[in-house]
């Protein structure tokens, strides 16, 4: 064999072995996926738990009432509130309790109101409030023997005279007119100077009518 055949011998396996690694290149990419792989999608994360909310009164679908021990909490301190004199809870009750009370007569009521109105360990309003409803449950003919002791005092509170005035204004003036007279003689009544012109008028319309 000849220089010039072996030459072009050479040259056909370079082309041929040349053809074959260009032929699996394509192929190779042509098969190969055109886009990488999608992740695998990840877990979703848990929700955070909602706090919890303090249980009220409530009713359920079948009727069922839950109350949570929050509201017990609150009852109970109510019903301490109401047991300590040092509450306005407890003389509130007091008072509610003796005009509630159906088993007193209302000279009874009144007496005991005015033991109340005379506790200075109540709140100024509940003693006002029982003062005057003292005064309400008191007839004219018991006002010099129940209200009169009260009445004369000097030292009472603004409040507690002018509920005295307004109620004697409004009894029978031939009855509680030695009352008046008796308040008005008191030196130094907040009430002598309205209540002794008041029994001058009174003593003129007496006169006048007789």
């Amino acid at each position: 064999m000849n220089t010039k055949t072996l030459l072009s011998l050479l040259a056909a396996i370079v082309l041929i072995t040349l053809a074959g690694i260009l032929g699996l290149n394509y192929f190779g990419a042509k098969d190969a996926p055109s886009s990488a792989p999608e992740p695998a999608p990840t877990a979703a994360a848990p929700e955070p738990e909602k706090p919890s909310v303090p249980m009220t009164a409530r009713e359920k679908e079948d009727g069922e009432v839950l109350v949570d021990a929050s509201s017990d909490a609150e009852e109970m301190e109510e019903a301490n509130q109401s047991s300590s004199p040092d509450s306005e809870f407890y003389w509130d009750d007091k008072l509610t309790n003796l005009l509630e009370n159906d088993q007193l007569s209302d000279r009874q009521l009144g007496k005991q109101l005015t033991q109340l109105a005379n506790d200075t360990k109540a709140p100024l309003e509940i003693r006002t409030d029982a003062f005057r409803n003292a005064l309400v449950f008191t007839d004219d003919e018991n006002f010099a023997t129940d209200l009169l002791p009260i009445a004369i005092r000097t030292d009472l509170p603004e409040s507690f005279n002018d509920e005295i005035l307004e109620d004697l204004y409004n009894r029978d003036p031939e009855i509680v007119l030695p009352v008046i007279r008796q308040i008005a003689g008191v030196p130094g009544h907040p009430l002598a100077g309205a209540l002794d012109e008041y029994a001058g008028e009174l003593a003129e319309e007496f006169a006048a009518g007789n």
